[in-house]
């Protein structure tokens, strides 16, 4: 099994929940894609750090950055394999709020100039376009965005301007067929 199935058919089967749910965009959903139920595993991890670093070497840039919570477990993951990879990386974290206690930074991590935004599920972007505005105000230019799942918002990323990459789409989590490629 290739990694990219063993991504696709972990997500499906361990992540994609049905039911009634409100998204971070408000709106209402019957399904939801918890990426962070596979995102704290090492076999999902390994995978999909080496689907980031893949589409990351094309574009030639090796520092990495996602917002608390869903994309801390990302960025640790593309850094570590870049690293493997014989690539100096490093990754920050944007947090959802200032601290009142210690240094009050919104952004952790050490000094970088330039990254990829990386996040588990797009949905509008919003959330996403609101990192890159905090990134930018602090003189850290975004390449580009790659999500593990885009449930429709990367066109709202591409239209800001920015390069953008979904390992999968909505569509394809939703269609995957578990009983058909569970003996491959």
């Amino acid at each position: 099994m290739s990694k990219r199935e063993f991504v696709l058919r972990k997500i499906r089967e361990e992540a994609f929940l049905e039911g009634e749910f409100v998204l971070s965009s408000g709106q209402k959903s019957n399904f939801y894609i918890d990426v962070k139920k596979v995102s704290f595993t090492g076999d999902f991890l390994d995978a999909v750090g080496d689907m980031i670093c893949d589409i990351a070497e094309k574009l030639n840039v090796f520092d990495f950055c996602g917002v608390e919570l869903g994309g801390v477990p990302l960025v640790c993951s593309a850094i570590l394999k870049m690293n493997q990879r014989g690539f100096r990386s490093r990754g920050i974290i944007i947090r959802k709020g200032k601290k009142d206690y210690g240094t009050s930074k919104l952004i952790e991590g050490p000094s970088v100039s330039r990254v990829i935004f990386l996040e588990d599920v797009i949905t509008t972007g919003k959330t996403t376009l609101e990192g890159i505005e905090i990134l930018r105000q602090n003189k850290i230019e975004v390449d580009s965005v790659i999500a593990v799942v885009d449930r429709g918002g990367g066109k709202n990323i591409i239209e800001k301007g920015l390069r953008f990459f979904a390992l999968f789409s909505l569509e394809e989590i939703k269609n995957f067929n578990l009983a058909e490629t569970k003996h491959k």
